[in-house]
């Protein structure tokens, strides 16, 4: 609840419904097929701001290699086990940049 009433603080408007019609505007939709270097997504399905379909779609579109995580017990952006994903997250990076060299 704090992090919507924030976003509806954040952007100037009145309700959530506002903050919502104020985001239209930024859809990845036409960028994401530009996208040619790995990509890891990381979702939680709790998330209550941003739909979990929503970062399946943003995988699916992508130009690239595309790893998505779809955690079952995540919130917005997984803060709620950081301990689940980060350790992960550090090695799928390791190894995406250990490809680079």
């Amino acid at each position: 609840m704090l992090t919507r009433e924030a976003l509806v603080a954040r952007l100037h408007v009145r309700d959530e419904a506002e903050a919502r019609a104020a985001l239209e505007p930024f859809d990845l939709t036409r960028v994401m097929q530009k996208v040619r270097c790995p990509l890891l997504v990381i979702m939680g399905r709790q998330d209550r701001i941003v739909p979990p379909e929503e970062a399946e779609r943003m995988a699916s579109l992508a130009g690239g290699e595309t790893d998505l995580w779809m955690f079952e017990d995540g919130n917005h952006v997984c803060n709620n086990i950081p301990y689940q994903y980060r350790p992960q997250q550090a090695d799928w990076m390791q190894r995406h940049l250990q490809a680079l060299v």
